[in-house]
């Protein structure tokens, strides 16, 4: 079986229902705290994009959004998870850099918060270490919807 990778930009309700799990241990992976509604109406919205990505290992998901910093946009890589992210990750990297590039990025960024993601965009994706994100965590603050 040939890798697919697949940008959804309109998430129908039979795709969401489907994606929902992956979406979650992404979600569940990183250091943001937002639901899985809020990660669909921000690809409904395009303000982000999702990747699905369907290999012998199985599947995964991407997340990614352009984002503006200074006169420059970078692709930033949100939330990612599946057995495909590390079995595919060439052929990931390929379709991310292609996007990244067509759309004027000067680079593809992400913020990692667990140690085997780590590994992967290190030694899979070829990303270089770059340096370190400090988080203050806000006491009694309203969650983001």
């Amino acid at each position: 079986m040939e890798p697919a990778i697949i940008q959804i930009a309109k998430v129908e309700s039979t795709i969401a229902i489907a994606l929902v799990p992956l979406i979650q241990r992404a979600i569940d992976q990183s250091s943001d705290a937002v639901s899985v509604q809020f990660v669909l109406n921000e690809i409904e919205a395009n303000r982000a994009i999702l990747w699905y990505v369907q290999g012998k290992a199985g599947a995964g998901i991407v997340v990614t959004s352009l984002l503006a910093q200074g006169n420059a946009v970078d692709l930033f890589i949100w939330l990612l998870a599946g057995k495909a992210i590390s079995a595919q990750a060439q052929d990931i990297q390929k379709v991310l850099e292609h996007y990244a590039k067509t759309s004027g990025c000067r680079a593809i960024k992400a913020v990692v918060t667990n140690d085997k993601l780590l590994s992967v965009l290190l030694n899979k994706f070829d990303y270089e270490h770059a340096g370190h994100v400090v988080i203050k965590e806000l006491k009694n603050v309203q969650p983001f919807s």
